[in-house]
């Protein structure tokens, strides 16, 4: 696909941060850092308050409180409107934020219908990551409200998402080794072109109804079983369960891999087509896949395991240590009357 017609909305600080390192791999995508965390944005390379920005002003972040985001984002709809009206070329659109946030995981959702509705050509795409297992209830309860709602964007009577991606942070500690290797995946996959592959066969993929998946076929491993295994292994994204899709397409040295064992393995029902060139990353891409529910199967155990040890918790009473400086007596205990107004008496008793 043609990366000047792909317009990268990354929203929140996880959004915002894939958004510059997909930039740092290719300029010519048109990007939009969305965020109510101002300073977020500045320290990022290819951030540019005045071309590149949806900034809602007088905010300092939400707090994860996706309440908050919304409130923020409608306040703020028409801005966006007009800003990505003016996006005219880029009729592919692809919105990246986190599941668990509070500013990213709402405004994807918010964004996607917005740009559906006043700009009903362009195709609406996800990339959205999940939280690892080691955080609060909030981070679950935003994950699983996300969830929600994006299956009603792609299976709604008024679809608005086409292609949907999930980024594991479980994958490794090292959230910045996470992106940089997710988005160059996401990079590669645009590249599948040439030979018997035009524009309109990577197009067809990318934008096809439902979950993507890109595999890179190491050419060091020469058994293809082994080498898809690997690829499946290695890949920041989730991975579905079955490998039924709607189309599929790819780049394949078949002086390396067995060809009719790839497309045994991988089944698409509408299209496929492979492009023979050995100079080329060897690479899959599928889409109109199921989406993996290993995802937020996770998120709800680590939500309902953190409820429990929450219920188990036994909080001892505060012990008041008593200054050796001060005298016996024992400081009276003071009842205020509950009220709507305090005296000044009341309020030092209080506080004494």
């Amino acid at each position: 696909m043609d990366r000047s017609k792909i317009l990268a909305v990354g929203c929140g600080g996880c959004g915002n941060s894939q958004l510059s390192t997909l930039m740092d791999l290719d300029i010519r995508y048109s990007g939009i850092f969305m965020n109510t965390n101002l300073s977020e944005m500045e320290k990022l390379k290819h951030f540019d308050r005045t071309r590149r920005s949806f900034y809602i002003s007088n905010a300092d972040g939400t707090g994860k409180d996706r309440n908050i985001a919304e409130r923020y984002i409608k306040e703020d709809a028409p801005k966006f409107v007009e800003m990505i009206q003016r996006y005219v070329n880029q009729d592919y659109v692809l919105f990246m934020g986190s599941m668990n946030g509070g500013t990213g995981s709402k405004a994807i959702i918010m964004l996607s219908k917005l740009t559906k509705k006043f700009c009903p050509n362009k195709s609406i795409n996800i990339i959205t990551t999940f939280p690892d297992i080691n955080l609060s209830d909030i981070d679950y309860e935003n994950t699983i409200d996300t969830w929600n709602e994006l299956i009603k964007l792609k299976n709604g009577k008024n679809k608005i998402i086409d292609s949907i991606q999930f980024i594991d942070n479980n994958k490794s500690n090292d959230l910045q080794r996470i992106n940089i290797k997710a988005m160059k995946e996401l990079n590669d996959s645009f590249d599948i072109v040439g030979g018997k592959l035009d524009a309109s066969d990577s197009r067809k993929v990318h934008t096809s109804s439902g979950y993507k998946v890109i595999l890179h076929l190491d050419p060091r491993i020469k058994d293809t079983k082994d080498a898809i295994n690997q690829a499946i292994k290695s890949s920041m994204f989730y991975i579905p369960e079955n490998f039924e899709c709607n189309v599929m397409i790819g780049n394949i040295n078949t002086n390396v891999f067995n060809l009719q064992l790839i497309k045994n393995t991988f089944e698409a029902y509408d299209f496929t087509k492979f492009n023979n060139d050995s100079t080329k990353s060897n690479i899959l891409v599928l889409g109109g896949c199921d989406l993996p529910t290993e995802s937020i199967e996770l998120t709800k155990e680590a939500l309902k395991e953190l409820k429990r040890k929450k219920k188990q918790r036994t909080i001892e009473d505060d012990l008041i240590i008593k200054r050796n400086n001060t005298d016996n007596n024992e400081v009276a205990a003071v009842k205020v009357q509950a009220n709507s107004r305090l005296s000044s008496k009341d309020l030092n008793s209080i506080f004494a």
